[in-house]
């Protein structure tokens, strides 16, 4: 046993020099090293244990390992970053199973060192680390045997401590392999008051003359009549990375990548800055607007840069030079164009309607008689009206006035050549072969040619233009004694009235 004890000491000899070197070597260089007045302190902590006895080989195993436990330290601070703190702790109890409990309580002595923020010592926001020596004791209702009181303790934690003294700690301690303690601790310091420490005076360095002393000066070679911030570094208002002496924009928005001189990035150099520009790839000299794409003056999808009419009306479609699209490609653009579909090739008016040069209401390139008389009836090919002609292909089912085949398509070039010519007036005349009674034929006929009247009419030829004739056989244009004949006399034949 008296070699463990020496062993114990060792380490705690060991842990103390080593937490205490760095000290010295900090307190040697430190200004207030004679304000620091030694100072005894008493606490009190409540926290969370694990136990964990180690049950192999007992016929017991481990059911609960935490409970509520508590300690009471009282220490002493011989410098600001070393104490030396004795400590009483009641741990609680782990459960077995099956029917058992085994009690800790441990105590001993450790060394703390501290690091801090606050100038003050032990006042403000610390963090420690500890070392030391204790002994365990355990109170079991079972068959239990410890292998070793005595053991090694280690631990840290974080400290708040006010001006009056009063500190709040957190802290977590290893006893040993089988008990630890995290704790939230009160302690009360006794001492001297700070405020009546009247520390040596210690002369301040500014090389750079910047106002800021050489140990807080983080940039000690500032320039001269150079503005500085509490660090003694140029300021940087607007916060880019180029200080104020170099910044040529010194008010660039918060976040914006800066070139050299502080000013935001313009990467196409088309003078908006990138976080403005919707265009970032604009090619180089050319004129953009404020969102840096390139100019559109007449707002017709096609950027200046492009555009070989750039004074297009609004509202026109354009192609892609920028210009009033021509469809038909006639020299008539589309917006003027009262014709969109013309021939290709063929010449047209200023309204983009091809021309009718003898002005029979069918244009040049439909035209098959370019020089009809003025005034004068013509039909869809453009050529003149005869006085009388029969209209071939119009036929009807026998002994009746029902048209069949390809009458109605003959008969709706009628309806155009009327609508061609809307002064005209026509005689339908029917006529038959001479088969059969006379007075039958000629009511056949009439039918006929009111067949076809009527049929006009539902086209949209007015009724007052249109008259209708039976004349039977009357005025045979071919022999009835043969087939062909007979075929060529049963007809109906349009006569101009006007």
């Amino acid at each position: 046993m008296p070699k463990y004890f020496i062993h114990l000491t060792g380490c705690l000899l060991g842990t103390t020099l080593m937490f205490s070197t760095p000290m010295v070597i900090a307190t040697e260089t430190s200004a207030d090293i004679d304000t620091f007045d030694k100072q005894w302190y008493l606490g009190a902590g409540l926290g969370r244990s694990t136990l964990q006895p180690d049950t192999d080989g007992t016929g017991f195993s481990l059911d609960d390992k935490n409970d509520t436990g508590y300690k009471f330290f009282a220490g002493y601070d011989f410098t600001e970053r070393f104490s030396l703190e004795g400590y009483f702790s009641r741990l609680g109890q782990s459960e077995l199973s099956p029917n058992g409990t085994v009690k800790y309580q441990d105590f001993g002595i450790s060394a703390l060192y501290y690091l801090y923020k606050s100038r003050q010592p032990h006042v403000g926001w610390g963090i420690f680390g500890r070392g030391g020596i204790g002994r365990m004791k355990n109170t079991v209702d079972i068959p239990y045997e410890r292998e070793n009181d005595n053991h090694i303790m280690f631990g840290a934690g974080v400290e708040y401590g006010f001006n009056n003294g009063l500190a709040l700690r957190l802290d977590a301690d290893f006893y040993d392999s089988d008990a630890q303690l995290v704790a939230i601790n009160i302690l009360k310091r006794f001492g001297a008051d700070k405020k009546d420490s009247k520390p040596q005076p210690v002369a301040v360095i500014d090389s750079d003359n910047d106002g800021i002393a050489n140990d807080a000066d983080r940039c000690p070679d500032s320039a001269a009549d150079t503005v500085v911030d509490s660090q003694g570094c140029e300021l940087d208002s607007d916060n880019d990375g180029v200080v104020n002496s170099q910044d040529r924009c010194s008010n660039s928005p918060a976040g914006k990548k800066v070139d050299a001189y502080g000013c935001e990035l313009d990467s196409d150099n088309d003078g908006v800055a990138d976080s403005r520009d919707s265009c970032p790839n604009s090619p180089a000299d050319v004129k953009v607007d404020p969102s840096g794409c390139e100019l559109d003056s007449d707002s017709d999808g096609v950027t200046d840069n492009n555009d070989r009419c750039p004074d297009t009306p609004a509202g026109v479609k354009v192609g892609l030079n920028g210009c009033e699209l021509d469809s038909d490609g006639d020299g008539v653009t589309d917006n003027n164009d009262n014709c969109p579909n013309s021939a290709t090739g063929a010449k047209v008016d200023t309204r983009g309607c091809e021309l009718d040069d003898d002005a029979d209401g069918i244009i040049n390139s439909q035209d098959l008689c370019l020089e009809t008389p003025s005034e004068a009836p013509v039909d869809t090919n453009g050529c003149k009206l005869q006085a009388t002609f029969v209209l071939k292909g119009v036929t009807f089912a026998t002994a009746s006035a029902e048209l069949i085949g390809g009458s109605r398509q003959v008969l709706n070039k009628v309806v155009e050549t009327l609508r061609l010519n809307p002064e005209l007036k026509l005689e339908i005349a029917g006529y038959t072969d001479n088969r059969g009674k006379r007075s039958y034929n000629v009511r056949l006929s009439q039918q006929r040619a009111d067949s076809v009247r009527n049929y006009l009419i539902t086209q949209g030829i007015a009724s007052e233009r249109l008259e209708a004739k039976g004349y039977g056989p009357a005025d045979a244009i071919a022999d009835n004694g043969t087939e062909d004949g007979r075929a060529t006399n049963r007809r109906v034949t349009l006569h101009i009235i006007e």
